[in-house]
């Protein structure tokens, strides 16, 4: 086998608040770690949203006469209008924050009242946010876009009287915490359907949402992201091809917040506390990994986000990471920016375990291309003019939300064209 050197990257850390799937800053994780989306407000405390997975929604969706065949500009216009609704309900929140902040003492009863006073505001927000979708003239093409938003709104509203009478109810500091920590973007159903209702777009319409900038809470992401039928070369030459029978080059051992170790044909990363931490062997062949295909088969456990890498380095590379519900997030690390996300089909089920692979083109392409394919189906392309070096280290990664979570991979292999 060729020298070899690849980058296992693994970290725990929360970074996912309880917002209803809520536009993010990029955090700034750790050396070798990756970049993730994290919410304006703490992990733990009193986030301004609730949770949107856990009820089902009360009032069924509006159908209103659709427009007949609006021009680019009319459905440009339609795109604008659906964001500037979650750009509005997003400022909303923020300055939620601004007029009740976060208690100076974490005291059982000052959180219980800070939250006590958010929610009618909270609430009314989601409200607003709902009369608004309901209001709005739908376009034919993207009117399962605006359904899948007023699904995760309503659900959230219909959510928040359960969800504030717990934190009500509370008996300790940490009770409260939970109520967000184990909430938001990682576990929430109504984010994921608002994500699936991307794929159903027509073309048009997901290049309009593609094309706004700001207020689309990462849907303009899932847009950007959707498959354009790139042509990709035959990776038919094998340069790495691990099973893991023995471990090798591989690391293993503790780390600062879990244990990498290699049994029966595997290598499991598992997570006991929330850390960031990279680990790398030495001597992966980087002059190779130009254009290249990365492969893995993996299972997951608890909350987590697992994947592949390319285009490594020691500052910067590409990530493509999956949850266990079916998001599929794509990040750039130069800048910490998520440039692509898209929803795994619907038959998605993490449980059996996933097949992932990466086609990561150079070559003569102009911008750089990043193709995603999950259980042998391709469900996303990006393209960077923002590229990275044009070769590098090829890895998979691992990344836990909460004590417990672990991955498990069976397979890793590295492809490039023949010469």
């Amino acid at each position: 086998m060729a020298d070899r050197r690849l980058t296992l990257v693994v970290s725990a850390a929360l970074v996912f608040g309880a917002c209803s799937g809520g536009p993010a800053a990029t955090s700034t994780p750790g050396s070798g770690a990756t970049a993730t989306p994290a919410t304006s407000t703490p992990p733990t405390g009193s986030p301004t949203s609730a949770p949107t997975d856990a009820a089902t929604p009360t009032a069924a969706p509006a159908t209103a006469t659709p427009l007949p065949s609006p021009g680019a500009a009319e459905i440009a216009a339609w795109a604008s209008d659906i964001c500037a609704i979650n750009a509005t309900f997003l400022s909303d929140n923020q300055q939620i924050t601004l007029d009740i902040p976060e208690p100076t003492e974490r005291t059982l009863e000052a959180l219980k009242q800070v939250n006590a006073n958010r929610q009618p505001r909270i609430e009314q927000g989601y409200a607003d946010a709902v009369d608004a979708l309901h209001a709005l003239t739908p376009y034919p093409g993207g009117e399962s876009f605006r359904l899948g938003l007023l699904n995760e709104f309503q659900s959230a509203l219909d959510a928040m009287p359960a969800f504030f009478q717990a934190i009500a109810d509370a008996t300790t500091v940490e009770e409260i915490d939970a109520q967000y920590t184990t909430r938001g973007t990682v576990n929430s159903a109504g984010l994921l359907g608002s994500a699936r209702s991307v794929v159903e777009m027509d073309v048009a319409f997901s290049d309009a949402v593609a094309a706004v900038t700001t207020g689309c809470r990462f849907f303009e992401f899932d847009a950007r992201a959707r498959v354009h039928g790139i042509e990709t070369p035959d990776f038919s030459e094998i340069v790495i091809d691990e099973t893991f029978d023995e471990p090798g080059n591989w690391p293993t051992g503790d780390f600062d917040g879990g244990t990498v170790t290699i049994a029966d044909g595997a290598l499991t990363v598992a997570f006991d506390s929330a850390v960031v931490q990279g680990v790398e062997t030495v001597g992966q062949p980087t002059s190779k990994f130009h254009d290249a295909r990365i492969e893995s088969h993996f299972a997951m456990n608890g909350s987590a986000l697992v994947g592949l890498s390319c285009r490594g380095s020691r500052a910067e590379r590409y990530y493509v990471l999956v949850n266990a519900i079916g998001l599929i997030l794509i990040y750039r690390t130069s800048d910490n920016s998520l440039i692509g996300r898209r929803a795994a089909p619907d038959d998605f089920d993490a449980s059996l375990g996933l097949d992932l692979a990466i086609e990561c083109l150079a070559g003569n392409l102009d911008p750089f291309s990043l193709i995603v394919y999950l259980n042998e189906e391709r469900v996303a392309e990006v393209q960077d003019a923002h590229a990275l070096e044009s070769e590098g280290f090829a890895g998979m990664l691992a990344q836990a939300f909460t004590p417990g979570a672990s991955a498990t991979f069976d397979s890793f292999r590295v492809l490039v064209p023949a010469d």
